[in-house]
Formats: C-alpha cells, structure tokens, sequence
C-alpha cells in the first residue's frame, strides 16, 4: 500500500523546500499525481537517483576539467622545451657540473703552466698581467660550453 503526501510533507522527508520540490517536478525528476500530491516511494527513489546521477556527473566534469587543465599544462611546458624558453632540470644540473669541472680544472693548472714564465719576472704589474690574462682565458673556456643556453654567462 502506498502512501501519497502532498509538496510539503515530500519537502520535509526529502529535507528541501517545497519550491525545490516543485521544481524538480516540473522538470520531471519526480512525478506528481493528478492530485498534486507525490507517491512517496518512488518519488524518494526518484530523487535519489537523480541526485546520484547528478553528483557523478559533477565529479566527471570535475576530473575531466583537471585532465584537461594537467594536458594543457603538459604541453606548455613541451613547447618551452622544445622553443628553448624551458630547460630539463638534470641537463641543466649535467651542464652546470661541466662547466664548474671545467673552470676548476682550468684554474687548477695555472700554476704550473705559469711558473716557468714567471720565475724570471721581478715586476710585479707585469706577473699581474701575466696571471689575469691566463684567468681570463680560462673563463673564456666557459664560453664553448653551451651555458648561452641557460641565459647566465656574459661576456667576460
């Protein structure tokens, strides 16, 4: 046996207002007799089908917006790698490690490639000299390494 209530007897079991009752019936969501008045059964069944319908669709568009947005983001950051404004961390990481090995291994055989020429030389402006322009061309090794790439060496 089956019981009928009115709008606001639905609205109190449903615990929504009577006007969201009677708008969800004029959507058809749930039926309301010739009398007005809702079967309860099927009406509750109703609206909680249309409520779960409802909130899977939400959390689908939710998890679909976040694909696209995680796609969107995915691709910006290929594109930046591939017009070169966007650098792979551990080539970077690979790149900078040359450069330091490079510059220490440079700077470390000054001394030794130096000392014949300056044993003779009692001028300290001219030993001066000697040893910067040796500094310098070491710092310029640097350049031969692709660091223009990282947008950090300047021209010494």
């Amino acid at each position: 046996m089956d019981k009928f209530i009115s709008s606001s007897d639905l609205a109190k079991v449903l615990v929504l207002t009577v006007q969201r009752v009677n708008q969800l019936a004029k959507d058809g969501t749930i039926k309301r007799e010739a009398d007005g008045k809702f079967e309860i059964s099927s009406a509750v069944e109703a609206y909680y089908r249309f409520k779960l319908l409802t909130d899977a669709e939400v959390d689908y568009q939710r998890e679909h917006a976040k694909l696209e947005q995680a796609k969107r983001k995915k691709c910006e950051l290929e594109l930046g790698i591939l017009d070169g404004t966007l650098l792979i961390a551990t080539e970077v990481e690979s790149l900078m490690a040359n450069m330091v090995v490079t510059c220490k291994t440079r700077l470390l055989g000054i001394p030794s490639k130096l000392a014949p020429q300056l044993i003779g030389q009692r001028n300290i402006s001219t030993i001066a000299e000697i040893l910067k322009d040796e500094i310098y061309l070491a710092l310029n090794e640097l350049k031969e390494i692709p660091a223009k790439k990282l947008g950090i060496v300047e021209e010494i």
